[in-house]
């Protein structure tokens, strides 16, 4: 019974990577790698996102804590929440697929880097509940 868990584990994760692996854009230009923080980070909530970059490959997470910590939308080290590729030198702004730590379910979002500042949108909506804001603006840690 516990070799069947690992198994449904294995696979799941497998998919989620597959899938998560998706996101293509044309351009490219500045870095994403590193963590970023939301500029409006308090004792009710906090947003934060990190990136790791090799090559054109850029995987990541956000932790969203919400409701004075009551409710924490974050992954376990290892896991990501997306994972994008990139190319080119022109473009500054990127959307990709996430997934979302709370619910286990996908939503699309778009990033643009602007004097030093990394600006957050979440363009379609997890069709689960989910705690990372609509719209923000991150400083780079």
């Amino acid at each position: 019974m516990k070799m069947i868990k690992w198994i449904v584990l294995f696979t799941l994760l497998c998919l989620s990577y597959c899938s998560l692996g998706s996101n293509k854009v044309n351009s490219y230009q500045g870095t994403f790698s590193g963590n970023w923080k939301w500029e409006r980070n308090s004792d009710k909530g906090e947003f934060t996102i990190s990136f790791s970059q090799k090559g054109d490959t850029v995987i990541g997470n956000y932790c969203a804590i919400a409701q004075a910590g009551e409710r924490i939308d974050c992954f376990d080290k290892g896991e990501y929440s997306f994972r994008f590729l990139i190319s080119g030198s022109n473009s500054t702004q990127i959307e990709f697929k996430f997934k979302t730590a709370y619910s286990n379910t996908y939503g699309k979002a778009k990033i643009t880097l602007e004097n030093n500042k990394l600006l957050w949108e979440i363009i379609e909506k997890p069709k689960g509940e989910f705690y990372a804001p609509l719209k923000a603006v991150l400083l780079k840690e």
